[in-house]
């Protein structure tokens, strides 16, 4: 997590005159990098910020799972790879300027009431799951959309941004499956690499349903020399009592020819309502998951929302 502004906040650190940051960062000649995720290519991470440095549109020959931000302190560029995962939100009001991959860190810094709600976005919200156009239901505060770059002036105040990537899609009809299936390894393959690379001292999780996805990638982390797996699986082991779902029988099944230990999780592990809060706390502008991500609970605590605190 990062978070950015032209302002002085709580806990902040001045890294240029105009700017102030809270989060860990890499320091490379004039520019500072925020990173959230992973890098896959180029594989050394120097050169690949490196590049950023000459010009953001660099960013087109990087493959991964990454929001970035960075600045000279004269400008900040943000940027989210080309499917957007993992949200990248701003807020520019007057000459207020914020940057965050916490939507609720945000708001913490600007206290919204009530005249900050937007109403067409919390309709949209409702109707379609999520606010058109990387609008939340606070006004003044986006998020980039996928394979987006946002470049704010810090001495002009004002935004550009402009999506470098092409999304068009065209077929190619030379491919075979053959192809098809090796080019799938070598994506694999690179992407294992590196995140083995880069983690090597740490136990790896591994869903295990019983589908392809449990089947293939304990096999890449073992071929790239991961000893220490953990399989998980979320759901109830004994629906009907007595004997285990077929999911779980898949998975035990799985976990057993990798020689790796099987959690199962229960999924009602705690009550709907605490349920439903950690879900609003992990993605609070798309449609209810209650698979959320890890960190959720403690997103909100503090947060004062149109008069009510949660």
């Amino acid at each position: 997590m990062f978070l950015i502004s032209n302002r002085p906040f709580k806990s902040s650190e001045r890294v240029f005159p105009k700017l102030y940051v809270k989060g860990d960062y890499i320091k490379l000649g004039d520019f500072i990098f925020f990173i959230c995720g992973e890098i896959f290519e180029p594989f050394m991470l120097n050169d690949a910020l490196s590049s950023l440095m000459e010009d953001p549109e660099n960013i087109k020959i990087f493959l991964g799972e990454f929001s970035l931000a960075w600045s000279n302190g004269l400008k900040v560029w943000l940027a989210v790879d080309r499917l957007g995962p993992r949200r990248l939100y701003y807020y520019l009001k007057g000459d207020l300027f914020i940057v965050s991959t916490s939507f609720w860190d945000i708001l913490k810094i600007i206290e919204p009431e009530e005249e900050d709600l937007d109403g067409l976005a919390l309709k949209e919200l409702v109707v379609l799951f999520k606010p058109f156009n990387g609008r939340t239901f606070i006004k003044n505060l986006k998020y980039l959309m996928p394979g987006e770059i946002l470049e704010y002036d810090l001495i002009k105040n004002n935004v550009r941004s402009w999506t470098y990537y092409d999304f068009r899609f065209t077929p190619e009809h030379s491919l075979t499956v053959d192809k098809a299936v090796r080019r799938f390894e070598s994506a694999i393959d690179k992407t294992i690499k590196v995140a083995v690379s880069r983690n090597r001292e740490k136990i790896f999780g591994v869903p295990i349903s019983g589908g392809l996805d449990s089947r293939i990638i304990p096999y890449f982390l073992k071929k790239f020399g991961v000893k220490s797996m953990v399989g998980y699986i979320i759901g109830k082991e004994k629906p009907h009592k007595i004997f285990p779902s077929y999911d779980h029988l898949n998975a035990s099944r799985i976990a057993k020819i990798y020689n790796i230990p099987l959690v199962s999780i229960d999924y009602d592990h705690e009550d709907f309502e605490h349920k439903a809060i950690l879900d609003i706390k992990a993605e609070p502008i798309y449609t209810s998951c209650l698979l959320y991500t890890s960190d959720a609970a403690d997103e909100l605590d503090g947060v004062d929302l149109g008069g009510r605190r949660i």
